[in-house]
């Protein structure tokens, strides 16, 4: 049976919304590879999400999530990849064998090729959060079409040395996580997952850690699974996530990754 979560919870000024949990399409789940260190959070399963059959997760915008168990959660980060901050959350993730998804912005892919190659190469998700980081409910529909394309075309550039315009398994999280039908009608027909969040403590205010901790804090009090989305363009957010994990292995919590199919 499927858990519904009423979340009544204001988080840093975002009203979250009723949370339905397993209305993605989504496979048989995989066990991500043995982590060398016994003290780490670890990643515990790896979550294929079939592109085709699923528009959209994140109860920002679709009131729906992952198939998410009871003390799952999934860490994704927006804005990278950024030089003075990115390596660092890397290096942090590196150490808790956690698999992520980043969510990065053309321009900046484009700007520092290395660091998308040093996430890649660490196992971490690629995905992208468009090419200008305008929202795309504010342009006319051809506009915000180029702009994913060119944003998603950016990152795997960056990624892989090339890409494509073909229709493959993608992952795209909409600026201010703001979206339209026409928007999510494209996608929907061209392999496309929007992914917005289900649990967000705004760090891209850059708020003391120990205040967008609290924040988290209470959200995870309210809610037992979700998307947790953050920001690895933050120096705060460096100094809060060491927090975040402490926390979730003090409440027996578990970390998933998703991928794209």
């Amino acid at each position: 049976m499927r858990l519904l979560i009423t979340l009544s919870l204001v988080v840093a000024g975002y009203c979250t919304t009723p949370l339905v949990a397993g209305q993605a399409a989504e496979a048989t789940t995989e066990s991500p590879p043995p982590c060398s260190n016994p003290q780490a959070i670890g990643t515990s399963r790896v979550i294929p999400v079939q592109t085709e059959r699923t528009a959209g997760i994140g109860a920002f915008y679709f009131k729906r999530t992952l198939k998410l168990n009871p003390g799952e959660y999934l860490l994704t980060f927006d804005d990278g990849p950024a030089p003075a901050t990115t390596p660092q959350i890397l290096a942090i993730l590196k150490s808790e064998c956690i698999r992520a998804t980043f969510f990065m912005i053309g321009k900046h892919a484009e700007a520092y090729p290395q660091i998308v190659a040093q996430l890649r190469d660490a196992g971490q998700v690629l995905a992208s959060h468009t090419y200008s980081h305008i929202e795309l409910t504010s342009m006319p529909l051809d506009q915000a079409i180029r702009d994913l394309k060119r944003g998603y075309a950016a990152v795997e550039h960056a990624a892989y040395g090339t890409s494509s315009d073909d229709d493959k398994p993608r992952f795209v999280r909409p600026p201010g996580q703001k979206l339209n039908p026409a928007i999510v009608a494209y996608t929907r027909q061209h392999q496309i997952t929007l992914v917005t969040a289900d649990i967000s403590p705004q760090d891209w205010r850059n708020k003391a850690p120990q205040i967008t901790m609290a924040v988290l804090h209470k959200a995870l009090d309210q809610t037992d699974r979700g998307i947790i989305g953050l920001h690895d363009t933050q120096k705060n957010t460096v100094a809060m996530l060491p927090m975040l994990i402490a926390e979730l292995k003090q409440r027996g919590a578990k970390l998933v990754a998703m991928e794209p199919r």
